[in-house]
C-alpha cells in the first residue's frame, strides 16, 4: 500500500476538542539502549518506548498531548496543523478533517512516507 498522505479528523463537541481520527505514517528504530525509538514527523513528535506494546501508548499518548496542547497553549490544533503544513478538507462548527499530501513532483519525500508504519486510530480526548 503506497502511503502518500496523512489525515486528521477533528471533532469537537460545543466548540470543546472532543476527539481526532489519525492516520499517518510512523518511524521506529531500536537504539543502542535497546529502547524504541520512535517518530511522528507530521506533529514534530519524538518518543521513546521499551518495547512494541509500550510503543503503541507511547504514540497514542504522544499524540493525545499534541492535541490537548495546541488546544491549551497555541492556538487550536487546526490553526497549529495548519501552519505545520496540514490542508483543510472540510471543516463545520463541530467538524474538520485535513491533510497531509506529499506533492507528487516531490520523490523523497514521497519514498519517505512509504518506509514508515502506518498509525490509524480514534482519540477521545478532554480537556
Amino acid at each position: 500500500m503506497k502511503i502518500n498522505e496523512a489525515n486528521i479528523d477533528i471533532i469537537r463537541k460545543d466548540n470543546i476538542l472532543n476527539s481526532v481520527s489519525v492516520a499517518m505514517p510512523i518511524w521506529d528504530k531500536v537504539g543502542n539502549d535497546e529502547l524504541l525509538a520512535i517518530d511522528i514527523p507530521l506533529f514534530g513528535i519524538k518518543t521513546v518506548a521499551k518495547d512494541p506494546v509500550d510503543a503503541e501508548v507511547a504514540i497514542r499518548e504522544s499524540i493525545q498531548l499534541f492535541c490537548l496542547s495546541a488546544e491549551k497553549f497555541g492556538k487550536g490544533l487546526e490553526n497549529e496543523l495548519k501552519v505545520m503544513g496540514w490542508s483543510f478538507i472540510e471543516q463545520s462548527e463541530n467538524f474538520t478533517s485535513m491533510s497531509f499530501s506529499v506533492p507528487s513532483q516531490n520523490t523523497v519525500i514521497d519514498q519517505i512516507m512509504n518506509t514508515g508504519g502506518h498509525f490509524a486510530q480514534k482519540l477521545e480526548l478532554s480537556i
